[in-house]
């Protein structure tokens, strides 16, 4: 799940205040691909993934081209855990 509170907080200073409680569809379907490339691996928790989603989101964002948003640059879309971080779907968690 987005963490809008984390998105406020570590948000760079080009991206305009008011676009900091916005979910950037894109960041979030590239972050939500890799937690369930990641999830499914066996070992892996939730927090495994998260943060893998949370990385891959920071590497695309770093490339995202915003000059054709009217709305300026966007925040950039961090995910947190709802529940129990420590959950694995397969096998016994690393």
């Amino acid at each position: 799940m987005p963490d809008i509170g984390q998105m406020t907080a570590n948000q760079a200073s080009d991206v305009p205040a008011t676009n900091t409680g916005f979910v950037d569809l894109l960041q979030g379907a590239v972050g939500y691909e890799k937690f369930i490339q990641t999830i499914v691996i066996p070992g892996k928790t939730v927090q495994n993934a998260i943060d893998a989603a949370n990385t891959a989101i920071q590497q695309y964002y770093a490339t995202e081209d915003f000059s054709s948003n009217l709305n300026g640059k966007l925040a950039r879309v961090i995910f947190k855990p709802i529940g129990n971080a420590g959950l694995c779907l397969r096998g016994a968690c690393q």
